[in-house]
């Protein structure tokens, strides 16, 4: 399983974001039978390298990934979503999780994504552990934040959300309203099923259709 080069690149940084519980795994299956993995707690460095052995043993592939995280390390949230993206999953806010700090750096790696109603994706600032000096912390951030904008660029999600945690001190955290995910690129569109053609009418177009012939606008 081959990865981005975003996570190679920040490897070595001491940044971090929130504390939290250690990352933990679970997996199980939708009632329409697609497979998932839950991931919850404290994101760490090791964490990409957890989550592909994670999914490796699966008997099955999974689709999603759940995600429920108060965040951790940014370079393990970055190097998580690279998994994620080179698995092919989609990730999943479910409407009681939260999905915050370096676990939105994960989130973009879907493939595609989704925040259901009462799920919440949240972002801040970064911070640097250990001691620096102030002039190597401005010139780290700067080239920290560089990477992070190419790494959103490459998911295809808009560089305004690390605006607005750059902007966010640490000891808040921006929640994204449902407008601000569709304009941000944060979410998209659910998958389309190979074979399966998308409704054809705008979204909201009520359709008269006793015929079934647009089951897909059901």
């Amino acid at each position: 399983m081959k990865r981005l080069g975003w996570y190679s690149f920040l490897c070595g940084a001491s940044v971090a974001i929130s504390p939290a519980a250690a990352i933990e795994f679970d997996h199980g299956t939708t009632k329409a039978g697609h497979g998932y993995v839950v991931v919850s707690g404290e994101i760490s460095e090791d964490s990409p390298a957890a989550f592909e052995a994670y999914i490796s043993s699966l008997s099955s592939k999974a689709q999603f990934v759940m995600l429920d995280s108060p965040g951790g390390s940014v370079i393990g949230g970055v190097g998580l979503g690279e998994a994620i993206r080179a698995a092919d999953m989609s990730t999943v806010v479910p409407g009681d999780s939260e999905c915050a700090s370096s676990c939105a750096f994960a989130f973009i790696g879907g493939s595609s994504r989704m925040v259901f109603d009462g799920g919440k994706l949240g972002v801040h600032q970064f911070r640097w552990e250990g001691d620096i000096e102030s002039a190597e912390a401005v010139e780290s951030s700067q080239s920290f934040a560089g990477v992070l904008m190419a790494y959103f660029r490459s998911m295809g999600v808009s560089s305004e959300v690390l605006t607005v945690a750059m902007m966010t001190p640490p000891s808040s955290m921006y929640y994204f309203s449902p407008g601000e995910l569709k304009a941000f690129g944060l979410v998209t569109p659910p998958p389309v099923a190979a074979g399966e053609e998308p409704c054809p009418f705008p979204p909201g177009h009520k359709v008269s259709d006793p015929l079934g012939l647009f089951p897909q606008c059901k």
